[in-house]
């Protein structure tokens, strides 16, 4: 596949934004020693925008993802300004740069006490389907078919400290009355030991999902952290309502990653965003991509709705 992902971002608003919307990865002045907290997980997957499947005419102008308990305080609203992984973005700066109508990105959490969920919202213009072959702000994901996909993601995907789980992912179209919605199944990725390490360092994982009635394959880079004690473990866990399937040989686990210091974070405020920035076929290609660094995982073909599934790294 094709390498994408290359952001950039005025650093002054990001520098801004991150520090209003993260404390901990503001300037390490003001903060512990890295080593003393538990290192962000991050998350970053792509998949491929559809038109509304009940009309078969608009692309969708929201983006979903849903977890489990009441984590809106944890969810970093500042990542509606990448163009790397809040697709409604990167179509703002694109209708910008050919003089279309450009909607700006909003953000929305609500948590609803009701079912114990909380939903991270993320909206703006209508997305073009299929995506144009050249002028996107940042390179497209591209398969063997031609098909051009985006990116969505965030800090703390599913953190080993506070324990974010996500459930599933959604695209969302409100353009025709009646809202719709299909969801794009995600795993749940987690070391299995949860708490604050002593001794951090990080995992990069690469997960790849195969296509299912309603969507096409995905795949998802996750940043692990875990405790630097012989070989670390790790859970899959599809908290969706659907099978997830998981092909042989598209999913592998790189150990060993040293995590920003507090001298890099001090230079670079915004280290975590960093590392985030990494998460694509350009920092990590994908299993059995030319340079990529993945050890194949051997992991079970399918995944049922609940199932979880230990593995321990190579």
């Amino acid at each position: 596949m094709n390498s994408h992902l290359a952001t950039s971002r005025p650093s002054s608003l990001k520098k801004w934004l991150l520090c209003a919307g993260l404390t901990l990865a503001c300037a390490a002045s003001s903060l512990p020693a890295f080593a003393q907290q538990n290192p962000h997980d991050l998350y970053n997957e792509f998949d491929l925008p559809v038109l509304d499947p009940q009309t078969n005419t608009y692309g969708p102008n929201g983006i979903a993802i849903d977890f489990s308990g009441n984590v809106c305080a944890n969810i970093p609203a500042q990542y509606i300004y990448d163009a790397g992984i809040d697709p409604f973005y990167a179509l703002y700066e694109y209708e910008i740069s050919i003089g279309g109508t450009a909607v700006p990105p909003t953000f929305t959490c609500t948590y609803d006490s009701n079912t114990n969920i909380t939903q991270a919202l993320w909206s703006g213009g209508t997305m073009l389907v299929p995506l144009p072959a050249s002028g996107w702000p940042i390179p497209l994901h591209t398969d063997a078919n031609g098909n051009r996909y985006l990116h969505s993601g965030l800090d703390r995907g599913a953190a080993t400290l506070t324990g974010i789980i996500p459930l599933y992912k959604t695209w969302i179209w409100t353009q025709t009355g009646q809202t719709q919605s299909m969801i794009i199944p995600i795993t749940a990725a987690l070391a299995t030991r949860l708490g604050a390490e002593k001794k951090p360092l990080y995992a990069a994982l690469f997960v790849a999902t195969g296509a299912t009635a309603n969507s096409a394959p995905t795949g998802t880079w996750y940043m692990l952290g875990y405790e630097k004690t012989g070989k670390p473990q790790f859970t899959l866990t599809n908290n969706g309502p659907d099978a997830i399937t998981l092909p042989s040989g598209g999913s592998g686990i790189v150990t060993g990653i040293a995590p920003p210091t507090d001298e890099q974070c001090d230079v670079t405020p915004n280290c975590y965003d960093t590392v985030l920035d990494t998460l694509n076929d350009q920092g990590y290609p994908e299993p059995g991509e030319e340079g990529s660094r993945f050890i194949p995982l051997k992991l079970p073909s399918q995944l049922a709705p609940g199932q979880t599934y230990t593995f321990t790294a190579p």
